[in-house]
Formats: structure tokens, C-alpha cells, sequence
């Protein structure tokens, strides 16, 4: 539902929105992972694409609501998200966002810190890499470099997007997934949609915008 409104609202066509989720519902790799696997990516890919829309609509406070149920859903690709909350300069989307990832985390810090802590944040930073990863071929000092440069350039593309000199908001947030991908130490199948969404997503924007172009002359 959120990625067909997401995607119905990108395009101004049921026809496009259509085409644009029969892309994800044939890709394997969407239906085997969450569909047969139920992945629990799948938590943070719908409330990521509610987040999007709202910010598009100017929902502030409910997007900073969903930003901060799809972060307590998964940290990535979630996380890669909250420069959207600079965007918006009333405060309303920030607020939000805290008080529901508080109302949402702080209970579990409470029940056991350490496995929180542990579980949701060290893994993450420790995980070795595996051969999934094309880092794991390439010597140590090269991927930390690349672990630097990428979110770099992703701080970049949407620092690019918040100045004005870049307009194509899906464009940027399909480049900045890429990026993230790009510095795991894992790349399973279930993380490819991460980027496919939004792929999908930055697809439609582009033939709108080529629609709404005016023509050239010869």
C-alpha cells in the first residue's frame, strides 16, 4: 500500500504506479526473501516508502513518526533516511521522530541494556566481513577507504538535494542505497530491494520529468 501510493503519487498514473510495482513483485528477489522468508527488511521498506510520501505531502510530525518506526523496525537501511528531518524546519518532524523512537526503544533499554546495546548497535559495527561482500577481496586498507568515501558521497547527494542543486529527490535516495550496499560487510539477496525500491522509484520520476520537459529544438 505504501510503496503503490508512494509510487501512484511519483508518476500521476495508475497505469506507471502499476507498471513500477510489477517491476518489485517479479524481481525474486522481493518475493522469495519477504514473501516466503518474511525477511524482516520488510518492516522497514513500507514505513521507509510512508515516511517519503508523507514528506512529499508535507505530513511533518507523521513522517518523523514513520522514520522513527522504521529505524526501531531495522537500523539500515533505515537510518540513511533522517537527513529527510533537516529538510523540514518547524521541528514537528524531529519531535516526532524522538518521541516515538524513545517510546519505542527506551522500554527495551530497560529490560536489558547490554543485549540491546550488544544486538542492535555492536553487531552491526563488528560483523566481519563475508565473502558475500566484495570487500572481503579487497585488502583492509582499501575498504576502509571506501567505508569513509561512501557515506561521504552520500552526505554529499543529499546535501546537493537540501541546497537546491540537485531537484531529483529519488534520483538521490536510490544512489545513496547504493552507497550503503556498497560499505556492508554482507550483501544477501534480502538487502538488494534496499536499493531496487528506490530504483524503481527514481525510474518514475525521470519519466515524468521528461514528459513535463518541454521540446527541443532541432
Amino acid at each position: 500500500m505504501a510503496l503503490s501510493g508512494l509510487y501512484r503519487d511519483i508518476s500521476g498514473s495508475v497505469g506507471l504506479a502499476t507498471v513500477g510495482l510489477l517491476a518489485l513483485v517479479l524481481d525474486r528477489h522481493i518475493s522469495w526473501n519477504y514473501l516466503n522468508n518474511t525477511a524482516t527488511d520488510i518492516w522497514a521498506l513500507p514505513l521507509l516508502a510512508a515516511a517519503v510520501l508523507c514528506f512529499r505531502f508535507e505530513k511533518n510530525a507523521l513522517m518523523g513518526a514513520m522514520l522513527a518506526l522504521a529505524v526501531s523496525s531495522k537500523l539500515f537501511p533505515s537510518l540513511a533516511f533522517l537527513p529527510l528531518l533537516l529538510f523540514r524546519r518547524d521541528g514537528a518532524a524531529a519531535l516526532s521522530f524522538v518521541v516515538v523512537a524513545l517510546a519505542l526503544m527506551v522500554p527495551w533499554l530497560l529490560w536489558d541494556a547490554n543485549g540491546f546495546v550488544h544486538n542492535a548497535l555492536i553487531f552491526a559495527l563488528l560483523v566481519p566481513n563475508e565473502s558475500s561482500s566484495w570487500l572481503a577481496e579487497m585488502p583492509a586498507s582499501a575498504a576502509l577507504l571506501v567505508r569513509v568515501v561512501a557515506p561521504a558521497a552520500a552526505l554529499w547527494l543529499w546535501w546537493r538535494l537540501w541546497r537546491g542543486e540537485e531537484t531529483r529527490l529519488f534520483f538521490t535516495v536510490a544512489l545513496v542505497n547504493i552507497l550503503l550496499l556498497l560499505t556492508g560487510p554482507q550483501l544477501h539477496n534480502n538487502y538488494l530491494p534496499w536499493a531496487f525500491v528506490w530504483v524503481v522509484a527514481a525510474i518514475l520520476e525521470d519519466s515524468v520529468a521528461r514528459d513535463q520537459s518541454p521540446p527541443q529544438l532541432v
